[in-house]
């Protein structure tokens, strides 16, 4: 498994913006290198319903140790859709496409 792919990690705070609304502040926390891998079909078609979604899988040996973060991988952000997974000295992630964060 090749850890080639270099992606930044931006730590996310939503603070008020005085009028009811809330704005969300991205700031970069780390970058790391990462093996990324596309969800399978099957596992897409189960818990989306479609197998055309934008998901990932994120494979890393750095420790993800923030709890509210988006992945930035070329020009596009990724969201995580669970807690990043310690197993022995890897770092697993599944990760979900956002349109608005552009």
């Amino acid at each position: 498994m090749r850890f080639n792919t270099q992606v930044g990690l931006y730590e996310v705070s939503k603070k008020g913006d005085g009028q009811g609304g809330r704005i969300e502040n991205k700031s970069l926390y780390k970058s790391i290198y990462c093996n990324l891998s596309l969800l399978s079909l099957e596992k897409q078609i189960q818990v989306f319903g479609v197998a055309n979604h934008e998901s990932l899988n994120l494979t890393t040996m750095d420790i993800i140790d923030i709890d509210n973060f988006y992945v930035l991988i070329e020009g596009k952000y990724y969201k995580p859709m669970h807690k990043p997974k310690k197993i022995k000295n890897k770092t697993y992630v599944t990760l979900d496409r956002l349109d608005h964060a552009d």
